[in-house]
């Protein structure tokens, strides 16, 4: 493969995978009383309804926050472990399924 060749490969990758993001300073909205979300590893996804699970690892809330697209937090995640090093929701026959470990 020549270098223009590869250079217009990379150029084709860059323009097809090119996403926009945006800052919103008041995203989320906490609970009452809850300052923060909590430490974290980071693992942050999102179902088909489009609610957004976050996972947490100390602090009032800790486990898996749910979250509006909005940012609004509805509720934790019934029974989930706060211990986890990451998750990922997969969609299969028509339902939602939360795998973590």
């Amino acid at each position: 493969m020549t270098i223009s060749a590869l250079l217009s490969f990379a150029a084709l990758l860059v323009t097809v995978s090119a996403h926009e993001y945006g800052f919103h300073k008041n995203w989320p909205e906490l609970p009452d009383g809850i300052k923060n979300i909590g430490d974290s590893h980071g693992e942050i996804d999102v179902d088909s309804a489009g609610l957004i699970y976050v996972s947490v690892m100390g602090g009032d809330k800790h486990g898996i926050q749910i979250y509006s697209a909005a940012g609004k937090y509805l509720r934790n995640l019934p029974n989930a472990m706060d211990n986890h090093h990451g998750f990922s929701i997969v969609r299969e026959n028509g339902k939602d399924y939360l795998f973590a470990a």
